[in-house]
């Protein structure tokens, strides 16, 4: 699934969920549109989560499910298990992030350091994944 995929979904009511893991994050970008932050302890129950998607039938779906926050990916098993659960109902996911874990290993100066397994497989579960490294970040 290709970002223009995405973008031309807007016009039609219902046919994207933003689904926000978290409101943490440990980033602490100018631009954050939700105010997220390390020490924030607001969180969707997971399972809650979990029960909605997995309430997802063929004729009542949205075509996109988007994973976000905060940062999806300090909750890696659980964008997992959303992502696998969507794309049961038939539909397409999507995960947006900060790469956190990127920033994290070049700074301990492990450039190209593996990607944690959990979150690789957080990532290879959606069809779309996005990765926000503009020059606003922090």
């Amino acid at each position: 699934m290709e970002l223009a995929e995405l973008v031309a979904r807007r016009p039609f009511p219902a046919a994207g969920l933003l689904l926000g893991l978290t409101r943490r994050c440990p980033l602490s970008c100018a631009h954050c549109s939700t105010g997220s932050d390390l020490f924030t302890r607001e969180e969707p129950d997971g399972g809650q989560l979990e029960r909605f998607v997995a309430s997802f039938g063929a004729e009542n779906r949205p075509d996109v499910v988007m994973l976000t926050g905060g940062e999806p990916l300090l909750l890696p098993a659980l964008a997992e298990r959303l992502s696998t659960l969507a794309r049961g109902a038939g539909s397409r996911t999507a995960l947006l992030s900060g790469m956190f874990f990127a920033r994290s290993a070049s700074r301990r100066g492990r450039r190209g350091a593996a990607i944690p397994p959990a979150i690789l497989r957080a990532i290879r579960s959606v069809d779309h994944f996005s990765a926000s490294l503009d020059v606003h970040h922090e």
